[in-house]
């Protein structure tokens, strides 16, 4: 056990020490070189690269001192926990309990470390793997069907016989060929989907119908470097690569769109290029994910999602959808239009009438006006100046008529009687 130790720090210490001769690294990839040694061997890339994968990294280490709370430095130790996993990769589930349990020097015969082992060894594998795995306690938990490291059979053995059955799923093709259309974009654009940036190779291209949400493994950089030449892995060479094949398809990195969206949601591995690979626009050729851009290229085959239906689509040679879009236009056009001068109609109306209201109101004051004029001359008898005096003080028209009506009644009885 001493001698594995020994190994395995050298080995940690070898791999820190390249990295930092080849580039000042920044703490996002000394992080990523120390997990996952395979990123060292691959070409200096941009720090952008890999902060996602770091974040994914310290997640899961923030789990880990979750797990064991009272066992400090767990985080600056992760390198050769993952190291000394990767050496017991194709041992049963309880040899490496007892061999972590020695390694970290818990006491073996504590169910609670035996506990607290088990979950350290589900987290440390998923983060080593970029992959949901799962311990005998933990997989009813699962929010998916992850990969299952029962007790009694190894980790590499749980990972090959759960991507066997995933390949093994039966579906037949619809059309072979992959249409350009097919882009991550303009599903999103178009078509009314979600991303959802997941950091589970098992969850890749994952659609939830319900919701719309397609769920994207991320971590590009990851999969460049683990598919080099001469690097180990304990997921399927086959898979990888397929994997790969998928985000190029999803994601073409010469097409500004592609480029303005992946900024947008603060990704850039499309800067990867194709990572020396020619992905192929055969659905056959996708025996694990097929299925699902299948069921992706029959989204395409429907109209797009709100406005962008009514758009007319002169690629397809579809002549009369192109001249019943024009026609609908044209008529909501001219609605809006009319809508238009109705509402002004509207506004000019009620602007005439409150135009006509002052106008008669600017009339009563003229004619009370001439009446107090006229009712002050000399000649005007005393009660009769007072009582229209009043009545224009008053502002009442129609009492003032049968007032005046009344005094020029009265006038003419007086004249009547001298006579």
């Amino acid at each position: 056990m001493a001698a594995i130790k020994q190994l395995v720090t050298s080995a940690v210490t070898t791999f820190r020490g390249k990295a930092s001769r080849d580039w000042e690294p920044t703490d996002d990839i000394r992080l990523c070189n120390e997990i996952w040694p395979a990123l060292v061997e691959a070409y200096p890339l941009h720090p952008d690269q890999y902060s996602h994968l770091a974040a994914f990294a310290k997640d899961q280490i923030s789990k880990l001192r979750t797990l064991r709370p009272q066992r400090l430095g767990i985080e600056t130790d992760i390198a050769t926990l993952a190291e000394y996993l990767r050496t017991l990769i194709n041992q049963p589930q309880e040899n490496v309990i007892q061999g972590f349990q020695q390694f970290l020097q818990l006491d073996e015969e504590s169910s609670a470390d035996h506990n607290s082992v088990t979950r350290i060894l589900g987290v440390l594998a998923s983060l080593c793997l970029t992959t949901t795995i799962a311990t005998d306690r933990d997989a009813e938990k699962a929010d998916h069907a992850p990969v299952r490291w029962e007790k009694n059979i190894s980790l590499q053995a749980a990972i090959d016989s759960y991507m066997e059955r995933k390949d093994a799923t039966e579906w037949s093709v619809s059309k072979s060929a992959i249409d350009q259309r097919l882009t991550l974009h303009n599903l999103v654009a178009n078509y009314g989907f979600e991303v959802d940036w997941t950091s589970d190779f098992n969850e890749h291209l994952r659609i939830d119908e319900s919701t719309k949400v397609l769920s994207i493994y991320e971590h590009k950089v990851w999969l460049y470097a683990h598919l080099r030449p001469n690097t180990e892995c304990p997921l399927p060479r086959t898979a990888m690569e397929e994997c790969l094949d998928t985000l190029n398809v999803l994601f073409p990195h010469h097409e500004p769109s592609t480029a303005t969206f992946l900024k947008s949601r603060g990704r850039s591995f499309h800067l990867l290029g194709s990572c020396g690979r020619k992905s192929s626009r055969d659905l056959r050729d996708y025996p694990r994910w097929g299925r699902n851009l299948d069921q992706l290229l029959r989204v395409l085959e429907g109209p797009p999602s709100g406005i962008r239906q009514l758009l007319p689509k002169p690629k397809e040679g579809k002549l009369l959808d192109l001249v019943n879009f024009w026609i609908a236009l044209s008529v909501a056009f001219l609605t809006g239009i009319s809508f238009i001068f109705g509402l002004m109609a509207v506004i000019f109306a009620k602007m005439s009438y409150d135009v006509s209201v002052e106008s008669l109101r600017l009339t009563r004051e003229q004619y009370l006006l001439s009446l107090a004029q006229a009712c002050s001359g000399r000649e005007v008898p005393d009660a009769v100046r007072r009582f229209a005096m009043q009545l224009v003080s008053s502002h009442d028209m129609k009492k003032t008529i049968r007032m005046f009506d009344r005094i020029r009644t009265e006038e003419k009885e007086n004249k009547v009687q001298q006579q």
